[in-house]
């Protein structure tokens, strides 16, 4: 997955300078209540993965913390203008595309995957910061894609969560970003972060000391979460 994120980093900041700023398949019913029940993780990713195959990009917001996904799709815009504007009206359907597009060209074998042997497996579920996350996998067929990706129960519902999926390669970025955007805009960012401390946390747990840049990603997190005053969890010192 560090790969991934590297290779979907590098083609994020090519898009945004051009736009001018268990193993068997589950159900893909959208992610909407069913007979009073919420889908469970393992359906939303798997739908997931196949409206990024169908390029249908559109039919993720439904899916994913289309906020974080803002703050990710921003960064490269010199000012926050970008994302206080993604923040006000929601996001663009400009930068999402280009952030789905983008992500789904990183990723071995997407494309040549037929829609039925795209499926998800959720390896654990545990609740953190006062969060319910799970934590899963995907394949095309037999080809197991390396890395994890990270869903969050909102209200009911489980989304893709990309700060703690995505987020390693932006850390430091967003830090650099905060030291050269507008100084009146760095407090409504920092707010805007602070609200996610909890999946920078998550980001920073997930990270593993046996490899060089897990180390680095975890340091930058631990800072970036000092800088915007959320080091601790909520009720936390």
């Amino acid at each position: 997955m560090q790969k991934l994120r590297l290779v979907l980093l590098a083609a994020l900041i090519g898009a945004t300078a051009a736009c001018g700023g268990s193993g068997a398949p589950v159900s893909t019913t959208v992610n909407t209540i069913v007979a009073q029940q919420p889908l469970g993780p393992e359906a939303v990713l798997t739908k997931l993965l196949q409206e990024l195959w169908a390029s249908n990009y559109s039919a993720t917001s439904d899916l994913v913390d289309e906020a974080q996904l803002g703050l990710l799709a921003a960064i490269e815009v010199p000012d926050a203008t970008a994302l206080l504007s993604y923040e006000d009206r929601g996001l663009s359907s400009q930068a999402r595309d280009n952030f789905w597009s983008a992500f789904a060209a990183s990723l071995p074998g997407l494309v040549d995957a037929e829609p039925d042997n795209i499926a998800a497996t959720i390896d654990r579920q545990f609740a953190t910061d006062g969060v319910r996350y799970a934590i899963g996998s995907i394949r095309f067929g037999v080809q197991e894609i390396s890395g994890v990706f990270v869903l969050r129960l909102v209200d009911d519902r489980w989304e893709l969560d990309p700060i703690a999926t995505f987020g390693g390669p932006f850390v430091a970025p967003i830090r650099n970003w905060l030291r050269t955007i507008p100084p009146e805009q760095v407090a409504p960012v920092s707010d805007l972060l602070r609200r996610d401390a909890p999946s920078w946390r998550l980001l920073a747990d997930l990270q593993t000391d046996e490899i060089e840049a897990g180390i680095a990603i975890k340091s930058e997190v631990d800072d970036l979460l000092i800088e915007i005053g959320a080091s601790f969890p909520e009720g936390g010192s």
